[in-house]
C-alpha cells in the first residue's frame, strides 16, 4: 500500500508520525512523510522518505506562541496558517 503522512507543527507532532511511518515501512508499505523541514530529523534518522512542506511553519508557530495571547488565539492562528498554506500543501501531496 502507498501512504502519505502529512503534519504541520513542531517536532512533537512530526516525531510520532515518523515512528509510525517507520513501522509501516517495516510492514512492507511505501510511505512518505511531509512535514515542516525543521522537524524532519527523526524521519531522516529512521530512513523514512520525507519532504519539507512549503512555508516556514516553525517561525510562524514561534510567532504565535511568543504573542502570549492564550490557547484560543494560538488555535485561531494555527487555523489561519493552515488555510494560508493548504493549497500548496495539497499540491505537494
Amino acid at each position: 500500500m502507498r501512504l502519505l503522512a502529512l503534519t504541520y507543527g513542531t517536532e512533537g507532532d512530526t516525531r510520532p508520525l515518523a515512528m509510525l511511518c517507520h513501522g509501516l515501512i517495516g510492514a512492507g508499505h511505501e510511505v512518505t512523510l511531509l512535514a515542516d523541514g525543521g522537524t524532519l530529523g527523526s524521519a531522516q534518522a529512521l530512513d523514512v522518505p520525507h519532504a519539507a512542506l512549503e512555508g516556514d511553519i516553525h517561525d510562524e508557530v514561534v510567532a504565535l506562541v511568543s504573542r502570549g495571547n492564550g490557547v484560543a488565539a494560538a488555535s485561531s492562528g494555527l487555523a489561519r496558517m493552515a488555510l494560508q498554506h493548504v493549497r500548496g500543501w495539497m499540491r505537494q501531496a
